[in-house]
Parts: C-alpha cells; structure tokens; sequence
C-alpha cells in the first residue's frame, strides 16, 4: 500500500503543469490561416488542430508566429512526446 501511495505522489509530482493559452492568439491564427479542409476563417475545422510549433513549456510564444494547423493524429503523437519532453524538463529545474 506504501509503495502504491509512493507511486501515485511521484506521479502527482511530475505531471505537467499546464500552460495558460491565449484564446486571442488562436483568433488571430485563424483570422490569417484559413482551415485546411473548409478554407474558412471561423467555425470548427474538421480533423485539424491549431498547435504551437515550439511548444509553450521549451519557450515558444503563444503568439500567432509560433502556431500552425496539424492533423489531429500527428497532434496526439506530438503532445504525448512534448508531455513527456516539458515533463522531464521540469524535473530537471526543480
């Protein structure tokens, strides 16, 4: 039981802190990049995500510059190894 209990404060410990993101920003990255599949500037934008190119925790900007659209599949392989990447990261900072 101790070593679960351990286990689950290690863990607690080491997830990512989450990183505020601009709405705004977002906004402003549509307002000059239409979706890749409806060409629109508003509304949903099926199987498209908008992602930060250098992630916000390895000191990317939430500005427009560092954003592009990304395939909802890459963006799940991306995210699970930044969540990895910022979380070591953070670990080596303490």
């Amino acid at each position: 039981m101790i070593r679960w209990l351990a286990l689950a404060v290690l863990l607690i410990a080491a997830a990512p802190i989450p990183t505020p993101r601009s709405s705004a920003a977002v906004t402003a990255f549509r307002a000059q990049h239409p979706c890749p599949r409806t060409s629109q500037m508003k509304g949903p934008c099926p199987d498209f995500v908008v992602d930060h190119i250098r992630p916000l925790c390895f000191g990317g900007a939430d500005h427009p510059d560092n954003m592009a659209w990304q395939a909802v599949d890459q963006a799940l392989k991306k995210d699970a190894f930044e969540r990895e990447a910022c979380g070591l990261l953070r670990r080596c900072h303490r």
